[in-house]
């Protein structure tokens, strides 16, 4: 992974917080990933375990955000807030407030994206209501943690090349499509995204193909209410590609509620320039 620069924390006035990095990526790139859902839930879901669960985004002046982490335990952190100013590609200003409210008032982010010779200077920076605030956002570990996520998008970034970034971003947009169509309980929508000798693998071995599982869908024996995908990691290898992502999904299965935390693995074949699933293999993680 090529890292540049480190990031670099500085505190200009008593009511700010600066964060500032050097990318070796072009700040088109740095900009989708800070605007698009399916691309922030690839690096910005806090420390290991954690998600993104929730991830909504009205990109416009006056545009609302919504954004929920979720920890390995279950316990949730949400924050909302509105845009301000989208300067593509580079300038992005939201207001955010936690649900909680531990920044004392709603903060002002602004993100400022400048390129030069191919590389990209991010410079965040948080204006908060009092001093008090600021000084309580500091003995947190939020420089860590914005650290870490930078490096999740540097490496993110850095190993996609533009072909190769399209087709992660495709097949990424696929599996968001999957999961809807799974909890509208649409079958044939569901089937479009199968490849016709498609197999699925449980997490307790057993093997279904494609026509029993849309049978079972069309029945009402299996339905959904929830799919949530995060962590998803995309490996292209010509025509073909695997994905993974930890899952949660829920619903119910022949009069029987279920809800289960799964790492879920998926591989694609390119067929008449669609991906399409050939096999979904699910290992159970934990009830969620």
């Amino acid at each position: 992974m090529t890292n540049p620069g480190t990031l670099k924390l500085t505190t200009p006035t008593d009511r700010e917080i600066v964060m500032t990095r050097v990318f070796d990526i072009p700040r088109r790139l740095i900009f989708d990933a800070w605007t698009k859902p399916e691309l922030l839930k690839r690096w910005m879901y806090g420390p290991p375990g954690c998600s993104l669960a929730v991830c909504e985004i009205d990109l416009k002046p006056g545009g609302a955000l919504r954004w929920e982490w979720r920890g390995p335990d279950g316990t949730a952190m949400g924050m909302s807030g509105v845009y301000r100013e989208i300067v593509p590609p580079e300038r992005i200003v939201q207001t955010e407030l936690f649900d909680d409210d531990w920044t004392g008032g709603e903060t002002l982010v602004t993100i400022v994206l400048v390129e030069q010779d191919g590389k990209t200077t991010v410079t965040m920076t948080v204006l908060y209501s009092t001093r008090e605030a600021r000084d309580g956002a500091l003995k947190t570990d939020m420089e860590h943690g914005m650290a870490l996520g930078y490096d999740r998008l540097e490496e993110m970034l850095a190993t996609a090349g533009s072909q190769e970034n399209s087709h992660v971003q495709e097949l990424i947009r696929v599996e968001e499509e999957w999961g809807r169509a799974m909890v509208q309980n649409d079958a044939e929508a569901i089937g479009r995204y199968m490849a016709d000798d498609w197999t699925i693998v449980g997490p307790d071995g057993s093997v279904s193909d494609k026509a029993t599982f849309l049978g079972l869908v069309k029945s009402g024996a299996l339905s959904h209410d929830v799919m949530e995908t995060d962590d998803i990691k995309v490996r292209i290898y010509g025509d073909t590609a695997v994905v993974t992502a930890r899952g949660v999904s829920g619903g119910n299965y022949r009069g029987q509620a279920f809800r289960v935390v799964e790492r879920v693995s998926d591989v694609f074949v390119r067929q008449d320039g669609q991906w399409r699933c050939v096999l979904t293999h699910l290992s159970r993680i934990a009830p969620a």
